[in-house]
């Protein structure tokens, strides 16, 4: 994680420097590894980490890492990057309840990130003993790390394929439709339910049972095992 050292004098770690700057008088940072100049409150985040601690130590006995091994590091910072331009982001529309924990949490440079470490993590370095709370901060971190610039093409093609679910007498009545308005009560349940799983989440069984308690009687026939539209 890159490192600078601001007008003021301090030296500030690249995941503190969204606090320091916000407070700071100072007009300009530089990177005290490759002596880069950034103006402005802003320019900083641009710069990526340029030297690791390994490659300042061992000088030019340091063996550059094979390509690819990085990528995780990569992720990492472009993650927590995120995060700190959601901070930064005055429409981001953060709970003032969790904007302090998550100006808190990226100051750390090892944030685990997939979501059972990062709940045990969160709970542990910030002393957190709300299991709701720290979910609410995973959630947000997440979204954070969903790659940004999707097409808007694929991302109207997404929503046109998510499922949404109606109530169950709607839900029947359109299945029903569908069908030309008959279907073999045991056809109508499964398809109904189905739904209902997938857009829900219920279990099966449960879904069936609710179906079958939702077909209104004038659906229904004593002759026939059939479910008809009225």
């Amino acid at each position: 994680m890159s490192v600078f050292q601001c007008e003021c004098g301090d030296t500030i770690k690249k995941s503190k420097m969204i606090k320091h700057t916000s407070t700071c008088w100072g007009t300009y940072q530089s990177c005290i590894d490759c002596l880069l100049v950034f103006s402005g409150k802003e320019e900083w985040r641009t710069h990526p980490t340029c030297k690791s601690e390994a490659e300042k130590v061992m000088g030019s006995m340091y063996k550059a890492p094979k390509p690819g091994s990085m990528h995780g590091k990569a992720k990492q910072d472009a993650w927590i990057d995120n995060v700190h331009s959601l901070l930064n982001n005055p429409e981001s529309g953060i709970s003032p309840r969790l904007r302090p924990y998550l100006t808190r949490l990226v100051e750390f440079d090892n944030i685990p990130r997939k979501e059972a470490k990062f709940l045990n993590f969160t709970s542990n370095s910030l002393n957190l003993k709300s299991p709701g709370l720290v979910k609410e901060i995973w959630d947000l971190f997440a979204s954070c790390a969903k790659p940004k610039g999707e097409k808007p093409q694929q991302q109207k093609k997404d929503a046109d394929n998510q499922e949404s679910w109606s109530g169950w007498r709607q839900e029947i009545d359109s299945t029903l439709q569908e069908a030309g308005g008959t279907l073999p009560w045991r056809a109508l349940q499964t398809k109904v339910a189905k739904k209902r799983v997938r857009t829900k989440g219920t279990s099966m069984e449960d879904a069936k049972r609710q179906c079958l308690l939702a077909i209104p009687p004038a659906y229904l026939s004593d002759k026939a095992t059939t479910v008809k539209l009225a």
